[in-house]
């Protein structure tokens, strides 16, 4: 998501679509906040922490009154940890920031969690690794761990099997914004470009959204 670099369009196409099928569990796979402004990006480009904070915290009131949110971490997310390293801070406590009153918001400090859908075990990642080609980390997580696996942090977007062709492997792509993810229009790379996409899960069955195919559902 990376907010305050969000793509409220796209979140809005993807949440409306997720509301009609029925979805009321919602999971973020780290990087809900982007956290320029502890980095020195960020503060050359003049981002405060103040601005981060408040549109972090109307985007999660928003989101848990629609839905139960599993929220884990992401590199984005531990950002301030980094910058305040030693001083005890948890990932709990800096959400707690932008927490809702009363909300059936869900965190962990882990860069993954399991879901169980239609008796099939998935994992959602926010792995160490980014994929050089879409797909090319998911597929090497599922050989390892013998599951499904849906990953974020690539910013990728793509669908494949496993080696042996049980587990699904996907690369979900993110609800950011690409013009506004500063960092990343600053310098061009050899990596494939950052594609928007959702993944939703129902039955044991996974499905990709992009902007190519969400007209479809």
């Amino acid at each position: 998501v990376h907010a305050p670099c969000h793509d409220a369009g796209w979140m809005d196409r993807t949440a409306n679509l997720a509301i009609r099928w029925g979805i009321d569990n919602l999971i973020i796979a780290g990087d809900f906040a982007d956290f320029n402004s502890f980095s020195t990006w960020g503060r050359d480009a003049g981002i405060d922490a103040d601005t981060e904070l408040e549109t972090l915290s109307k985007l999660m009131d928003a989101l848990c009154q629609t839905f139960t949110v599993h929220y884990f971490a992401g590199n984005h997310d531990t950002r301030p940890l980094k910058a305040l390293k030693g001083t005890g801070l948890t990932l709990g406590w800096i959400i707690k920031m932008f927490e809702p009153k009363e909300s059936e918001l869900r965190i962990s400090d882990y860069f993954w969690c399991e879901l169980v859908s239609g008796n099939e075990q998935f994992q959602i990642e926010h792995p160490k690794n980014t994929s050089v080609h879409a797909t090319l980390v998911p597929k090497r997580l599922a050989e390892k761990y013998g599951k499904h696996i849906i990953a974020a942090h690539g910013h990728v977007l793509g669908v494949s099997r496993d080696v042996s062709n049980r587990y699904w492997a996907i690369d979900s792509g993110i609800c950011a914004d690409p013009v506004r993810l500063g960092y990343i229009q600053q310098r061009h790379s050899t990596r494939p470009e950052v594609a928007q996409g959702a993944a939703v899960v129902m039955g044991g069955v996974p499905i990709l959204l992009c902007k190519d195919n969400i007209s479809f559902y």
